[in-house]
């Protein structure tokens, strides 16, 4: 049985190997990044009250009118590929429930402190579990964008492809291979990189 691993292992270990081992095979996680963890769960908390504010009252879905419903923190496992991961919020946009002729609109929001193009490799594994799920079939057929919420604005809306999802799989195949590796026993060489002088592992890694 392949090690199970989640979305955001993959961003982790695409950031760097190094960090991946820290954290997942060794269980390390220094109190700089605890604190930035709690900061990010009450960031999430805060935006997760103001969404649900904006969306006490959903619109009833008719025919041919549109309607948004809104999901917050999905939680979503492809159990074939032993993939797992939770959603910050998403959005399905659209035209009545029960239209089957409309395509809708699926819209993955990511929030992060700040921005970085590799966050988005993370909403691509997202959307990919989206399609793995039975809990989205009924919503069928739909396009899938993507957008990271940062403190500074948001990125544009990326339509994900399914060339995206793929390189995402890819990328965790090549992750989960290693990662077994690690479990083995290997240690993953240093990046020894720009990135590593403000990285919070600094002290673990050299």
């Amino acid at each position: 049985m392949h090690p199970k691993i989640c979305v955001s292992d993959v961003i982790t270990y695409e950031f760097c190997p190094k960090q991946f081992y820290f954290q997942r095979v060794l269980g390390i996680v220094p109190p700089h990044l605890k604190t930035l963890f709690r900061i990010g769960s009450e960031e999430h908390k805060v935006y997760e009250e103001r969404e649900d504010e904006l969306h006490a009252e959903k619109p009833e879905a008719k025919e041919g009118e549109p309607y948004v419903m809104l999901f917050q923190e999905v939680s979503l496992f492809d159990a074939m590929k032993n993939i797992s991961g939770r959603i910050d919020t998403l959005y399905v946009y659209g035209s009545s429930y029960l239209s089957e002729s409309d395509r809708r609109k699926i819209l993955i929001i990511d929030k992060k402190r700040r921005m970085n193009e590799i966050y988005f490799l993370q909403v691509f594994g997202y959307a990919h579990l989206i399609d793995s799920s039975e809990k989205f079939s009924v919503l069928k057929p739909f396009t899938t964008f993507g957008q990271i919420v940062h403190n500074s604005g948001a990125s544009d809306e990326i339509p994900i492809t399914k060339n995206r999802k793929a390189e995402f799989l890819n990328k965790a195949e090549i992750m989960r291979e290693h990662f077994g590796r690690m479990l083995g026993g290997e240690v993953p060489e240093s990046q020894k990189c720009a990135k590593c002088f403000s990285c919070t592992f600094k002290k673990h890694c050299f």
